[in-house]
């Protein structure tokens, strides 16, 4: 019953390679963990744990074969956030529009390193690694530097805005 417990608790995902050919999420389980809730259903003790037997089995073989992705909300929420900024077509991996609430708006970051391009935009690598270009021609009082703290607030109309140390924002573009 603790492994019933354990995956009740768990949050699904079909296998990437039926994600990416589906513009959303299939409304039925996959067919590995219905197996296994179909168990509870048997009142025959000995038939039930020999049903839970065999579907545990059959959900752990699909998930070490790369079937069946088992993820919890936690490492949905530190995937968002790692993707934060990448434009990635969307592919509700993560479920359906209704789970906004759990949806990335801003992140918190540390400078990494600082560069420019050709006209003179930074370009400032985060210690997460991600990458971001300077698309506009506004100014800081103090340009950034490793160790700085930044602020990246997802906009209404989609771009994104870059706060360092507080400083009026500079719009950036996530490239890496």
């Amino acid at each position: 019953m603790k492994q019933h417990a354990l995956l009740a608790s768990l949050v699904v995902v079909a296998a990437p390679a039926a994600v990416w050919a589906a513009p959303k999420l299939p409304s039925q389980p996959p067919a590995a963990y219905s197996a296994l809730l179909r168990c509870r259903g048997m009142t025959d003790q000995a038939a039930r744990l020999a049903c839970f037997d065999s579907a545990v089995a059959a959900l752990d073989t699909a998930t070490r074969n790369r079937e069946l992705v088992v993820v919890d909300r936690e490492q949905i929420r530190r995937t968002r956030r790692s993707l934060f900024g990448l434009d990635l077509p969307n592919f509700r991996l993560f479920g359906d529009d209704a789970e906004e609430a759990d949806e990335v708006k801003t992140i918190e970051g540390v400078v990494a390193s600082v560069g420019s391009d050709a006209n003179a935009r930074y370009i400032i690598r985060l210690k997460d690694g991600s990458t971001w270009r300077q698309m506009d021609g506004n100014t800081l009082g103090r340009g950034p530097r490793a160790g700085y703290k930044v602020v990246i607030n997802r906009t209404m109309t989609g771009s994104y805005m870059m706060r360092v140390e507080g400083q009026p924002g500079i719009r950036v573009k996530r490239t890496v």
